[in-house]
């Protein structure tokens, strides 16, 4: 019996082929290979960095250390977080090689107009990067980013040319860039030059723009990353330095914020779901009726490093010892082609929904995500691992980001608040006594209610509920060894708690969420008020 099965599905299996049809890299890369030349940021981008690299001096390793250690060393010295205020961190001891402030302050003065040519390439519409599966790019770029010459694959497998093997090496690149410009943001704050502020806050909202197409989620994430840091050198400074501001560019600050609306900060994975369907069509066989089974067991899912590697295919087959004999069992006992096609959907579905879902909304009767439904699948027999597989590996990837973009949101909201307090300050003179007294305020995401507000020696305070979902009056969340991990983290790092049941009072979770912190008040000419 057990041989008449495997037989059945054995000719099933070795029956059906594999079809590669469709070129979906190409898909991806023509979200921007229609831009022209003077659309493209990244050649404009590559020239400033380029520049930047030789005014920061010779490097022994990597090219861009000696500039990333200015900026690391800059920030320390420039405006503090403004969670200074009740976490200071201890002073970091520098390395023998790490270059002085002075070193820093000279390279910053001197990048000044390289920085500005930064900046006017975050302007143009699309970052235009020619990505392949080599790391792309023309000859200039690869020898910018320190790409070897694209060679042909000495053993070339049923993965070569796909998607999975697309690689974005210009994306370090892009996140110094924004540092580069978060520093520049902070000195011209602490000199008074708030227009040059503005500029630089603009020119990194205009990089997480860029970096985010093609739409493929870790671009998504990186562009995500660039804003944040944007809001935080905002907040820094409006908590440190308030005064570097003047009225107009006060106001364009606001304007230029409340312009990235819900879709501007959303997610999109469009690209992401060519990822699963390039990777279908060279892992599933094809019945021409749009289902399959699983084909190369052991080679091509190897290539994907998703089992341990058993050998390559030969042309038209599996190949191998292990496809040939386990195979056909396998194929038989996963899921189809056509099931693992709408699993890997319905994920990017409910990721997407996550758009439009606020997070004091979610449904918090369920699993959070469609990977960890399948975790406790897979847990619950050896039979359902099979079954699931590769999909529930791939899963992994994307588990926990549905609640990212209302992360963001809420800061983008939170620093609309923060410039609410500040215009009403500079009107009426003192702090407002309610946040009521504000045109906007952002919303708390564990119960959708307005931000929470305090003024506490003469320094205004906005917090959010913690885990347990009781207003504590703005007393922070304590651990054994001071301020707790999720009083530390701020907004974004409450993500973990939303939409959950609130945590026993007993579990240490008491207490509130800072998410801002002013400095002392001052006038604005910069007098003490």
């Amino acid at each position: 019996g057990f041989v008449a099965i495997y037989l059945v599905f054995a000719v099933r299996h070795w029956n059906q082929p594999v079809r590669i049809d469709v070129d979906y890299v190409a898909k991806i890369r023509a979200e921007s290979a229609g831009a022209s030349p003077e659309e493209r940021g990244w050649p404009e981008i590559r020239a400033a960095m380029t520049e930047l690299r030789e005014l920061a001096g010779p490097a022994d390793g990597h090219r861009d250390q000696p500039m990333s250690s200015l900026v690391e060393v800059a920030l320390t010295a420039s405006v503090p977080p403004w969670s200074a205020a009740v976490m200071p961190s201890s002073p970091e001891i520098p390395a023998d090689d790490a270059p002085t402030r002075e070193a820093c302050e000279a390279f910053f003065d001197r990048a000044t107009p390289l920085i500005g040519g930064l900046r006017d390439a975050t302007s143009k519409p699309v970052l235009g990067f020619d990505m392949g599966v080599d790391g792309g790019g023309n000859e200039a770029d690869r020898m910018f980013l320190g790409l070897d010459p694209p060679a042909p694959a000495a053993d070339p497998t049923i993965l070569d040319g796909s998607v999975i093997e697309l690689q974005f090496p210009y994306y370090a690149t892009i996140r110094l860039a924004t540092r580069v410009l978060s520093v520049d943001a902070r000195r011209a704050a602490e000199r008074g030059e708030s227009a040059r502020f503005v500029d630089d806050v603009e020119a990194m909202f205009g990089l997480g723009r860029q970096v985010r197409t093609p739409t493929i989620l870790i671009g998504q994430l990186v562009g995500m990353s660039i804003e944040r840091l944007a809001f935080a050198t905002i907040l820094d400074v409006l908590a440190h330095r308030p005064e570097a501001f003047d009225t107009v560019a006060l106001d364009r600050l606001a304007g230029l914020v409340a312009g990235l609306d819900d879709d501007r900060l959303g997610i999109r994975v469009d690209a992401e779901r060519y990822f699963f369907l390039d990777l279908a069509q060279r892992l599933y066989t094809d019945d021409g009726e749009g289902n399959g089974r699983l084909k190369f067991v052991s080679a091509g899912a190897a290539q994907a490093g998703l089992i341990p590697d058993a050998g390559d295919p030969e042309d038209g087959g599996g190949g191998t010892a292990v496809d040939f004999l386990v195979g056909p069992l396998f194929a038989g006992a996963a899921i189809d082609r056509r099931e693992a096609t709408e699993l890997w959907n319905r994920n990017l579905d409910q990721i997407e929904a996550g758009n439009t879902i606020a997070p004091w909304e979610r449904d918090a009767s369920g699993p959070r995500s469609v990977d960890e439904a399948i975790r406790e699948e897979e847990d619950s027999s050896w039979f359902a691992r099979f079954r699931l597989f590769p999909v529930s590996m791939l899963l992994v990837a994307t588990d926990g980001v549905e609640n990212l973009a209302a992360a963001l949101r809420l800061e983008r909201d939170l620093v609309r608040t923060v410039i609410g307090i500040e215009r009403f300050r500079r009107v009426h003179g003192a702090w407002p006594t309610s946040l009521d007294e504000l045109d906007f305020v952002g919303r708390d995401p564990f119960d959708g209610e307005p931000l929470r507000y305090v003024v506490r020696d003469d320094a205004p305070t906005i917090y959010i509920l913690g885990p347990d979902r009781v207003d504590d009056g703005g007393t922070w969340i304590m651990g054994p060894n001071g301020l707790d991990r999720a009083a530390r983290e701020g907004l974004a790092g409450t993500t973990r708690f939303w939409g959950r049941v609130p945590r026993e009072s007993g579990d240490g979770m008491v207490g509130d969420v800072p998410v801002w912190i002013g400095g002392a008040a001052t006038d604005a000419t910069g007098g003490e008020s």
